[in-house]
Order: C-alpha cells, then sequence, then structure tokens
C-alpha cells in the first residue's frame, strides 16, 4: 500500500485530503504543523508527502528543505498544496525541493494524478540530482 503524510493546519482540509487519498488507496497520516510533520515524515517515511505552505512552527518549505537534507528520504516525494499561487512562490516552491506544487482549491483527481506522478518520479530517480540543487536565485523564500 503507498503511504501518504498530509501536514496542513487547517482540520477541514487534513480531513478532505486524508478521504481523496485513502479512497484511492493510500495508507494516510497527518500532522496540524510544521514541525510535527517533520517528525512523522522521519518516522514514518511516506512515499509521499503533502505540505501548506503556510504552517505554525515550520513552514512547509523549511519542512521540504529538511527533508531534502536527510539521505533516507531521497525516494519521498513533496507535493505542496497551497493557496500560494504566484509565479514567484512556484519558483520557490520549486527551489525548495518540491516534486509538484497544488494551488488550492483543487480538484481531486487532479491531485491525485500529480501525486501519483510525483511519486513515480522520484522513486525513479531516487539516488540522482533533485531540484532542490536547482537555484532560483539570492535569500530565503517568503515564509
Amino acid at each position: 500500500m503507498t503511504t501518504a503524510l498530509v501536514v496542513d493546519d487547517d482540520p477541514d482540509l487534513r480531513t478532505l485530503l486524508t478521504a481523496v487519498l485513502q479512497r484511492a488507496g493510500y495508507q494516510v497520516r497527518t500532522a496540524a504543523d510544521g514541525e510535527s510533520g517533520l517528525r512523522a515524515v522521519l518516522e514514518f517515511r511516506p512515499q509521499v508527502a503533502l505540505l501548506d505552505w503556510l504552517l505554525p512552527q515550520r513552514s512547509g518549505v523549511e519542512v521540504c528543505r529538511a527533508v531534502r537534507e536527510q539521505p533516507s528520504l531521497e525516494g519521498t516525494a513533496v507535493v505542496l498544496v497551497t493557496a500560494r499561487d504566484t509565479e514567484t512562490d512556484l519558483e520557490w516552491g520549486y527551489a525548495c525541493g518540491v516534486d509538484d506544487y497544488v494551488v488550492k482549491p483543487f480538484v481531486a483527481a487532479d491531485l491525485l494524478a500529480r501525486v501519483a506522478r510525483a511519486i513515480e518520479r522520484r522513486s525513479a530517480d531516487a539516488g540522482g540530482p533533485d531540484r532542490a540543487d536547482a537555484a532560483v536565485g539570492p535569500g530565503q523564500p517568503p515564509r
């Protein structure tokens, strides 16, 4: 069974994402903030982590960067699911190492297709360079 972690501080969205993923056959765990989300990734080692950008304690991009720094998690795909939708936001998201970027509100079928492709790409590329090495520009992404 494919494993997924949903990290979002909105309980309704956590429930929705969990239901969508479970109906598609995923085993799902959840977290409500960035710090517990990072701990869950390290302990659960999901095949995919769906992260909101704006999280308490640690943002989704900070969690993504921490995941990408762990060689043992190189096979974990990361999908940012966020309302942040500017071109700069997308650039920062990909620069931090996300495998895909889904803007809220989303269509469940599109989300599932993107998650499946992210898992396929990440497992095929495990061991190779990832987007975390790509330079978009100086500085840090907005929190």
